[in-house]
């Protein structure tokens, strides 16, 4: 699950249509929020399946400016992120990332 979030929102990112206008791409599995909820492009469940295990993350384009705000467990099991630094800044303690 780990290497499926970090690989998922990197090929999301080498994919991304317009770097200005969506710095950040996010994959999460659990109950989220954003600041903007009409902020983000081509928004879409994927389903991961390992042996008897399956997990729904749902992953996006997140537009700037916004905030993604996790609401459960943001590890990097459940949680992943691509983003341009200079914009955007990921808060390790609440798994949160604010774009701008």
């Amino acid at each position: 699950r780990k290497h499926f979030t970090s690989s998922q929102v990197e090929e999301m990112w080498k994919r991304n249509p317009d770097y200005n206008k969506y710095p950040a791409t996010a994959c999460y599995s659990k109950d989220y929020s954003l600041k903007n909820p009409n902020g983000v492009f081509q928004p879409a469940n994927i389903t991961l399946t390992a042996g008897k295990f399956t997990e729904l993350y749902t992953c996006m384009f997140v537009e700037a400016p916004n905030q993604f705000y996790t609401w459960g467990d943001g590890g990097s099991l459940n949680v992943g992120f691509a983003y341009d630094p200079t914009r955007c800044s990921f808060e390790h303690d609440t798994a949160d990332l604010t774009c701008n």
